[in-house]
């Protein structure tokens, strides 16, 4: 589970070892993934390409309600909610091109065990 900053990453694998689908969590800066928790993150269903690379199709930021809410209560202001967006959307435009380090980091690890 690779930590870049602001967002780690989880990839769901098959009996096969072929993914099935990543997840990346978009955490505080400081903190750690799922306890430091931005409320935003992004998913997309993965498979392997004819390359062998790991891929990831139709990334989409999921729990957007829930950063909705935090900001309503007050647990969250609203430029925490902006960073979060603005990372969780610079995450889906690096799953969607394919540049996104977490992804690639846990495929070198599978490979190489």
């Amino acid at each position: 589970m690779p930590k870049h900053g602001d967002r780690t990453g989880l990839v769901c694998l098959n009996a096969a070892d072929e993914p099935v689908w990543c997840y990346a969590d978009v955490i505080a800066e400081a903190g750690f993934p799922w306890t430091s928790d931005a409320y935003l993150d992004v998913i997309s269903l993965a498979s392997r390409d004819r390359a062998g690379r790991w891929t990831a199709l139709n990334p989409v930021i999921i729990d957007q309600e829930d950063l909705e809410n935090a900001l309503k209560a007050g647990t969250i202001t609203a430029n925490e909610s902006k960073w979060a967006e603005t990372v969780a959307a610079r995450i889906l435009e690096e799953i969607a091109t394919q540049t996104y380090r977490p992804f690639d980091e846990l495929q070198a690890f599978f490979q190489g065990r």
